[in-house]
């Protein structure tokens, strides 16, 4: 691997390994629930590194970094989808019609705090182990040595050429989206719209750690990739609500959450109701929700991102693939690569 290579995929990894260490302690301790979101950011793009820089820093560490992460960050990802939905409960309390739907929207929610609870200790669990395996430790001495051994001037970066794998990369996921893009006029395509959101967060990702050899001219791409990938983040929320709405509506989930309700001390005879009257106004809402976010997002690629990525995007790197092989010589160092 050319040494710039190596050069931009430690810096990424430095970079993120301290992110996601920062991070570890606040989860174990259970002191924000933003420490759980910010982690398992962390990890994805620890992960879209990996994807990018297949052969650093070796096959075997790759592969062991990739399960580590993995496991953390599915972990993170349990424990932040209960965060989520326990504050939107909340947040829609207020919202409810009538006092059998808050009534209802009560019970859920302290099924969702106990659901919570359980989800924290098993992401606890994994940070001890992800702490115990000494992965961070092993991606930040990698990263460093690299570093040093390279030892190229940060404003150099942009001279160097994007080479040839990074560009299929960048091709291949901006064909998945085109190809993904027509399934948001079909609401009832739901795996589509889950595989769109996670192609547009890869190039996002892949964008940002080559940043430094696109220069400036990449930032509008990288902020609409980002502003599509929050609606299309709230549209998977949405989806997946409605989903547990669905699994609500059973009678064994009804009695498991009647009991809890019980042993709090809060149980009456009309819960059950009061339930079935929440989970019906909670679908109306998710299900226009969803509708509105469809063609909000539908609208964005037809007007800003499909242009974005399949015109612009792809002359940025062809211009960066057919960059040669040399550095510009810079005032008072001159400077190339052999």
């Amino acid at each position: 691997m050319d040494s710039y290579i190596g050069y931009l995929a430690a810096k990424w990894f430095q970079k993120q390994a301290r992110r996601l260490g920062q991070q570890l302690p606040g989860i174990r301790q259970g002191e924000d629930m933003e420490c759980v979101h910010r982690a398992r950011v962390a990890c994805r793009r620890l992960r879209a590194g990996l994807g990018l820089f297949g052969d650093w820093p070796s096959a075997k560490r790759h592969r062991r970094w990739e399960g580590e992460l993995r496991r953390l960050g599915r972990k993170l990802g349990q424990a932040r989808d209960k965060d989520v939905q326990l504050s939107f409960l909340v947040d829609h309390f207020s919202q409810a019609p009538s006092l059998e739907v808050r009534v209802g929207l009560s019970g859920l929610i302290l099924w969702r705090q106990t659901e919570r609870e359980a989800a924290y200790r098993k992401a606890s669990k994994a940070v001890a182990r992800f702490q115990n395996s000494g992965l961070l430790k092993q991606i930040r001495s990698q990263s460093g040595r690299t570093l040093r051994q390279a030892q190229i001037p940060e404003e150099e970066l942009l001279y160097y050429p994007l080479w040839e794998e990074a560009g299929e990369k960048i091709q291949m996921l901006t064909q998945q989206m085109s190809s993904y893009a027509p399934s948001l006029r079909q609401i009832q395509e739901q795996a589509c719209h889950h595989a769109l959101r996670i192609v547009a967060k890869k190039l996002r990702y892949s964008l940002e750690i080559l940043a430094s050899l696109f220069g400036p001219e990449i930032q509008p791409t990288v902020q609409s990739l980002e502003n599509f990938q929050t609606l299309m983040g709230q549209l998977h929320d949405c989806q997946v609500w409605l989903l547990e709405l669905a699994r609500f509506e059973k009678d064994r989930f009804l009695r498991t959450v009647r009991k809890q309700w019980k042993k709090a001390g809060l149980g009456s005879g009309w819960t059950v109701r009061a339930f079935r009257a929440a989970i019906r106004w909670l679908q109306q809402d998710r299900q226009k929700a969803q509708k509105n976010l469809l063609q909000e997002a539908d609208r964005f690629w037809q007007q800003k991102l499909q242009e974005e990525i399949t015109d612009r995007l792809a002359d940025l790197v062809q211009t960066a693939l057919l960059r040669p092989g040399k550095l510009r010589v810079l005032p008072g160092r001159p400077v190339a690569i052999g």
